[in-house]
C-alpha cells in the first residue's frame, strides 16, 4: 500500500484544480486505523516555491481552527517533495449531493431545515471570523472566500462541516483554467470580491452563504445569467437586478425573507456584520416555528435520501468538495455546466469593458479590475467607439434556463409559487444614495430593492433616519410594466461652531473631526438634504437644540451653537 508520510493510502477519490484527495488511514497501536483525509498538493504546483509557502502557511491557519463547525486539519506536511495536508474524514455527502438528491426524490429541503444548515455554518464562520491570535491578540481576520454548496457537509449524524478554510485564501491567487472543471466561486462570490478588493472581510462570506441559502429555498441562484460574463455584469452592475426571494417563493415566512434580503445587500455595510447576527435571526426563526429543527433532523434526512432508489452515493463528490476551489469533474456532479462566453456578434458591446476585465481578474487571477464607480463613463466610450453595429439576426427563443439543483428556472420547489407567477403583476426597482430603507406598497427593504406589485397607483418612500433623509413619490404602473427609480440626495458641507467649544451630535449621533481636539468644535461634516435635529452638548454644560434644513441646492451652511452663559 502507497505510503505518504505516517499514512497510508487506501484509494485516490479525486483530482482537482490544484490537489488530489485521498483516503487515507493512520496507523496506530495493534492494528488501530484512524480514517481521514489527504490533500496532496499536484506535483507541478509544489515546484513553485511562492505558491508552495502561501499554500503551507494558509493551511496552518486552518489547523488552529477548533470548532465543531468546521473539518479540523490535523496536520500539514512533506515528503519526499510531496505537500500534503490531513484533513479530517467527514462521513457524509456535501450539501450540492444533498439538494441534488432531494430534488430526485422528490422532498425538497423545508425552509427550517435549510435555515437550521445554515445556521451551523454561521457558527463556525463566526468563531473563525473572530479568532484571534494567541500570542499577540491581534485578530487574524480569516475569511473563507469560497462558500459554496460543494464546502458544506452534512454528516450522517446531522453534524454540519464547512471545509476549505484557509485553503481558499491560498487558491484564490492562483486560478487554473481546465475544461470540464467547474468553478464554483464566481456564483457565490460578493460584489467587492468579484471587485477583487484588497480589504474584503467576513461580510464576503456572509454574501456567499446568502447565496446559499437562497438556492436552498427557491431552487435557484439571485441571478438569472446564461454564462460568466452576463452573471459578472448583473452581480457588478445589477443590471439586471436580482430576482427577489420573494418572487420565487411568495409563502415563505416574512422573516426568512427578510434575512436572505439582508444577507444579499450589494453593499457590504447594509449586510448582516457578522456572522453573529445572521445566525441569531435565523435562531430566532427556528425557535418561532412549531417545533424545533435539530441535527436529528439533518440526520435523519441524510437517512432518507441514502435510502431512497434515486440516491447516487458518489464518494468523489463528498470528497472533492474539500478540493480547492470546489473544483469538481463536470461529468461526476450535477452542477449544471455553464456555457461558453458569447461572441462579439451574440453580446451587447457596450457590456463588454467593465465585464469582461472582471471575468480575466476573477478567473485568470488578473492583479487589478476595472473599478465598478467607473462602469459608466467605460460604457459610454464603449457604446460611442463601436458605432451603431449590424442589426442582429432574429433568434428563435432559449429554452427554459436550468438551475443549480435541476429545476428550471424560475419553479421554485413550492408547489404555490407557480401560482403567483399566473396573476397579472408589475415590478418596481428603488435604488438610492445613499442606501436607504425603501418601501413599495407593502413591502419593504434596503436599496437597492425590487418588489412586485398590483397595478395602478404605487407609494414609494425611500427614507434613513440615521443619515436625515425622506421621499415619497407615487407612480402608476401598468400590467407586466417594470419601473425604475433612483433616488439621489444632495449633500452639503456644514460647520459647526459655538463659543465655548461643545460637543455636537446630528440625529442622535455624535459628529466628530479630524485630530486630537476633534470631537470639539469648531466641527466640519457633511450632511444630506433634509431636516435635522442637531444637539451642541456645551462644556459650560447648558445645551442648545436647534433645528437645521438642509435644501437640495445648498453647498454650504454655517450652525452657531449658544453656549455662552447668559
Amino acid at each position: 500500500m502507497e505510503r505518504l508520510g505516517q499514512y497510508e493510502l487506501v484509494k485516490r477519490l479525486a483530482v482537482g484544480g490544484m490537489a488530489e484527495l485521498y483516503l487515507a488511514t493512520s496507523p496506530g497501536l495493534k492494528g488501530f486505523k484512524h480514517n481521514l483525509v489527504l490533500k496532496k498538493l499536484l506535483p507541478e504546483l509544489a515546484s513553485d516555491r511562492s505558491f508552495v509557502e502561501m499554500f503551507l502557511g494558509e493551511a496552518r491557519i486552518a489547523g488552529e481552527l477548533n470548532h465543531p463547525n468546521i473539518a479540523h486539519v490535523y496536520e500539514v506536511g512533506e515528503s519526499n517533495g510531496a505537500y500534503f495536508i490531513a484533513m479530517e474524514y467527514v462521513d457524509g455527502p456535501n450539501l450540492r449531493a444533498v439538494a441534488n438528491g432531494a430534488r430526485r426524490a422528490g422532498k425538497p429541503i423545508s425552509p427550517y431545515l435549510a435555515a437550521k444548515i445554515v445556521s451551523c455554518v454561521c457558527d463556525g464562520l463566526g468563531y473563525a471570523h473572530e479568532l484571534r491570535d494567541p500570542e499577540s491578540g491581534e485578530p487574524l481576520r480569516i475569511v473563507h472566500r469560497d462558500i459554496s454548496p460543494e464546502n458544506i457537509i452534512i454528516a450522517r449524524n446531522g453534524s454540519v462541516k464547512v471545509v476549505d478554510f484557509g485553503i481558499a485564501k491560498a487558491s484564490i491567487q492562483l486560478h487554473r483554467t481546465q475544461t470540464g472543471i467547474v468553478k464554483g466561486k464566481l456564483q457565490y462570490m460578493a460584489p467587492e470580491q468579484m471587485k477583487q478588493n484588497r480589504d474584503i472581510d467576513g461580510r464576503a462570506d456572509i454574501y456567499s452563504l446568502g447565496v446559499v441559502l437562497y438556492e436552498l429555498l427557491s431552487g435557484a441562484r439571485p441571478h438569472v445569467a446564461k454564462d460568466d460574463v452576463s452573471l459578472a455584469e448583473a452581480v457588478l452592475l445589477r443590471d439586471p437586478p436580482p430576482v427577489p426571494l420573494v418572487r420565487r417563493c411568495p409563502l415563505l415566512p416574512k422573516q426568512l425573507l427578510a434575512i436572505v434580503d439582508q444577507a444579499l445587500a450589494w453593499e457590504a455595510d447594509e449586510r448582516y456584520q457578522s456572522c453573529r447576527e445572521l445566525q441569531s435571526d435565523l435562531d430566532n426563526l427556528l425557535h418561532g416555528a412549531d417545533r424545533l429543527t435539530g441535527s436529528q433532523d439533518l440526520a435523519k434526512l441524510v437517512a432518507d435520501l441514502q435510502a431512497d432508489p434515486t440516491w447516487e452515493d458518489s464518494a468523489v463528490t463528498k470528497a472533492a468538495s474539500s478540493s480547492p476551489g470546489g473544483q469538481v469533474p463536470v461529468e461526476r456532479t450535477l452542477i449544471t455546466e455553464q456555457p461558453s462566453v458569447p461572441t462579439e456578434a451574440e453580446a451587447p458591446r457596450s457590456r463588454w469593458p467593465v465585464v469582461a476585465t472582471a471575468i480575466l481578474a476573477v478567473l485568470v487571477g488578473g492583479a487589478g479590475i476595472l473599478a465598478y464607480e467607473l462602469k459608466a463613463r467605460s460604457l459610454e466610450k464603449a457604446a460611442a467607439s463601436a458605432g451603431p453595429g449590424p442589426a442582429p439576426a432574429p433568434s428563435p427563443a432559449p429554452p427554459p434556463v436550468e438551475a443549480p439543483f435541476g429545476r428550471q428556472v424560475p419553479v421554485p420547489p413550492q408547489p404555490e409559487a407557480a401560482v403567483a407567477d399566473a396573476v397579472p403583476r408589475a415590478t418596481i426597482t428603488v435604488d438610492s444614495r445613499p442606501p436607504a430603507t425603501v418601501r413599495i406598497g407593502e413591502s419593504a427593504g434596503r436599496s437597492p430593492f425590487t418588489a412586485e406589485v398590483e397595478p395602478g397607483e404605487v407609494k414609494i418612500e425611500v427614507s434613513d433616519p440615521k443619515e436625515g433623509i425622506a421621499r415619497v413619490e407615487r407612480v402608476k404602473i401598468q400590467a407586466g410594466e417594470h419601473l425604475t427609480r433612483d433616488f439621489r440626495f444632495a449633500k452639503a458641507e456644514v460647520l459647526f461652531r459655538s463659543v465655548p467649544e461643545a460637543r455636537v451630535f446630528v440625529d442622535g449621533r455624535q459628529i466628530r473631526g479630524p485630530g486630537p481636539d476633534g470631537d470639539v468644535t469648531p466641527i466640519k461634516t457633511f450632511l444630506y438634504e433634509g431636516k435635522h435635529d442637531v444637539r451642541f452638548q456645551c462644556v459650560t454644560g447648558k445645551e442648545d437644540r436647534p433645528v437645521v434644513t438642509v435644501l437640495p441646492s445648498t453647498q454650504r451652511l454655517v450652525v452657531d451653537g449658544r453656549c455662552a452663559r447668559k
